[in-house]
């Protein structure tokens, strides 16, 4: 009976120091899978904080370059309206021109 409580207790303690192992390995993997996540995080973040720069010189070129074309549609307007202006007082001036050459020739 002793001897049979013996290897009984031996199985037992086994089957602990299995468990106790097993623990330690996941542990371990635990660990190590915590370093990369951490290192996996902080190289997503400067990605972004590098993707942020980039996409305010993006958005400052392209609100500069909307600021010029605003600028240049503007006196492209002032010019437009101008000549427009321009053409409607020598047409007029022509239509005269035609009238009182008609009055002449008559």
């Amino acid at each position: 009976k002793d001897m049979k409580s013996a290897q009984e207790i031996e199985m037992q303690m086994r089957k602990l120091q299995k468990i106790h192992d097993n623990i330690n390995q996941q542990k371990s993997k635990m660990a190590c899978n915590a370093r990369d996540c951490e290192e996996r995080n902080k190289l997503l973040k400067d990605e972004k904080e590098a993707i942020l720069v980039h996409f305010s010189q993006l958005k400052g070129q392209m609100n500069k370059f909307r600021e010029n074309q605003r600028a240049r549609l503007t006196a492209l307007t002032v010019l437009s309206t101008k000549t427009i202006g321009e053409l409607k007082k020598t047409y007029e001036k022509g239509e005269r021109i035609l009238k009182l050459s008609e009055m002449c020739r008559k």
